[in-house]
């Protein structure tokens, strides 16, 4: 089920911590408060399995998107290739047989996602925080207001062309 904003129908929602008592009574019933993280519109949804998932989503506020996307990275004088596994507006997953290793900066080039323009790329600075053998969990970095608002129009028409049908945030 893919879940999206009710006000701005982005994708980029996170769920929020159920701070007042009724947030927490609709909790026992399925219902979990989100935001949306272009608009910061605040609401509810239902969620099956809530309780199993609730201790994985402690750690990670920002619902990650299952996606499937070929990209390109370069690092001081080298680079590589690889998959992005799953995307959110602050960094994503990348699967690469490269050796890469946490502090590491990369300028991964994304596609825009537009459809217009399906070879059209956008360079994205992003920082190594984690490493798993073939997967590295990358942060986007973004310096000033308009480079925020590019980022998050970037991944959020990145995520409507390339994320399945079924797929919904997933918080690792």
């Amino acid at each position: 089920m893919t879940l999206f904003c009710p006000r701005c129908k982005s994708l980029l929602v996170a769920r929020c911590q159920d701070t007042r008592l009724l947030d927490k009574l609709l909790a026992l019933c399925a219902f979990v408060s989100f935001q949306c993280q272009s608009c910061r519109h605040r609401f509810r949804a239902r969620q099956s399995g809530t309780r199993a998932a609730t201790r994985e989503t402690d750690r990670r506020t920002i619902g990650r998107i299952p996606i499937q996307v070929p990209v390109k990275f370069d690092y001081g004088d080298d680079g590589g290739e690889g998959t992005l596994t799953d995307l959110s507006k602050d960094g994503c997953t990348l699967d690469s047989k490269r050796r890469l290793r946490p502090g590491l900066l990369l300028r991964l080039h994304l596609p825009t996602g537009q459809e217009n323009a399906p070879q059209a790329l956008v360079t994205q600075i992003a920082s190594v925080r984690s490493v798993d053998g073939s997967r590295a969990g990358l942060k986007f970095l973004a310096f000033t207001p308009p480079e925020q608002v590019h980022l998050e129009q970037t991944v959020t028409s990145t995520i409507k062309r390339f994320a399945g049908k079924t797929a919904g945030p997933t918080q690792h």
